[in-house]
């Protein structure tokens, strides 16, 4: 799953002493991948991770008469819920003259060459983001409808940058791709509309731009995502069954989430609608929910539909309403500020997150202990000469540039799927 950020020799010829000033950003917040950032385990055995479950009864308590028979043991009967790592690629290049000439200068060395990681890291974490909050198939922007211009609306805040290689590709099959190696050129996050190097055609609602050759008719090369987990189907085909286990097979129901739909008509956002997902959550799999999240669009329209006698304490603790609501500093990684999306909104105690890139229509409530990102050697992507010994931090080519190459193995698991909850056709407007 490549993502390449480009030469700036040009843009930071004149720049060295301070290159940060040509950092492109309109959004830098990966609010659910620091959610359960802190939730992280080593996959080991070849990148798979393994979890028995119980399918049946383990026992039957019963009463019986003094001296009675002993009841027959039932069989607990067991299955095993087995996931695998995908495998992640980053890559940026820098040219010999430009390390040659900040070179002679030590701190601009350093500030260009952290300048290029932070860049391509922070794009890294933006699509991990968007893996972690989609259905199995690494979604960066759906359509709302039939859209075949070269600029066209997307129906939440894309998940893209300029620069960026992208096909898009038919909701129906997964595979028929509308456009095909298209380059982003421009991304308005406001509007949101999306602009690429050529119209796609024969597009229609919920086709999806996606990294360039990451989905085919058997192959998703991306990890599994809050969105797929947290339903009652099985995720798309080809990402297929979660944790190898098919929701449709009779018994296997603990094996789905509670989802609240509309038939596809959207309706308001109501605290009804709220404490029937909580208790539904609750019933059928224990569950303690810890985090709402959605766009901000539903938090606006939540905040619009507020009776006038309802009051409202405006927390603004720790954080506050740093960077606009939805904003929650806590603390820095590499230099970037990280946020979880925290908003002034809580419900029964429970924190109401604001994802910007999140589904539209769509809030999920869930328990963050109940998932947890499996990881290889390291929590985060990171260069491969810290994964090899041996091996170079810059890669020579065929031409006069250096390469930096990141890698990083992940998979989203989730231990309780019956205990989440999803929200379906909720009105933005």
């Amino acid at each position: 799953m490549p993502a390449t950020t480009l030469n700036v020799i040009e843009a930071l010829r004149y720049t060295y002493s301070s290159p940060e000033r040509v950092l492109y950003l309109y959004n830098d917040e990966s609010v659910t991948k620091e959610i359960l950032a802190n939730n992280t385990e080593r996959a080991d055995g070849r990148g798979l991770l393994i979890q028995p479950v119980t399918v049946n009864v383990p026992a039957e308590f019963r009463g019986v008469a003094e001296g009675g028979t002993i009841p027959t043991p039932i069989d607990p009967d067991t299955d095993e819920a087995l996931w695998s790592l995908v495998e992640y690629v980053g890559v940026y290049n820098t040219s010999w003259k430009l390390l040659d000439q900040a070179s002679r200068d030590k701190a601009a060395f350093v500030k260009i060459t952290t300048w290029l990681t932070e860049s391509l890291r922070k794009h890294m974490f933006r699509m991990l983001n968007a893996d972690l909050i989609g259905n199995g198939l690494g979604k960066l922007y759906t359509f709302p409808g039939a859209d075949n211009n070269a600029t066209h609306t997307t129906s939440e805040v894309p998940s893209v940058s300029p620069g960026q290689i992208i096909d898009i590709v038919d909701t129906g099959d997964n595979n028929t791709k509308h456009g095909d190696s298209l380059s982003v050129t421009a991304v308005n996050p406001q509007t949101p509309s999306v602009t690429t190097s050529g119209a796609p055609s024969s597009t229609a609602a919920g086709d999806y731009g996606v990294i360039e050759d990451t989905v085919s008719t058997s192959t998703s090369l991306h990890s599994h995502g809050m969105l797929g987990i947290i339903d009652n189907d099985n995720p798309p085909t080809p990402k297929g069954e979660f944790g190898s286990l098919n929701r449709s097979t009779a018994g296997l129901e603990f094996w789905e989430a509670t989802v609240l739909s509309n038939s596809g008509t959207n309706r308001p956002w109501t605290e009804d609608l709220m404490i029937q997902g909580f208790d539904n959550a609750r019933v059928k799999g224990g569950g303690k929910i810890t985090h709402i999240l959605s766009n901000q669009a539903l938090v606006r329209r939540y905040h619009e539909n507020l009776a006038t006698d309802r009051f409202i304490t405006m927390g603004f603790g720790d954080g506050g309403m740093s960077g606009g609501v939805g904003r929650k500093n806590i603390g820095k990684l590499g230099g970037q500020e990280k946020s979880t999306g925290k908003t002034v909104y809580d419900f029964g105690g429970v924190p109401w997150h604001v994802d910007p890139y999140f589904a539209a229509n769509t809030i999920i409530a869930f328990n963050a202990a109940d998932f947890s990102i499996g990881v290889g050697k390291h929590d985060m992507p990171r260069p491969v000469d810290e994964w090899f010994d041996g091996v170079d931090f810059f890669k020579r080519g065929s031409t006069t540039t250096f390469s930096v190459e990141f890698y990083y193995l992940m998979e989203l698991i989730c231990r309780n799927p019956a205990g989440q909850v999803k929200w379906e056709d909720i009105a933005e407007a």
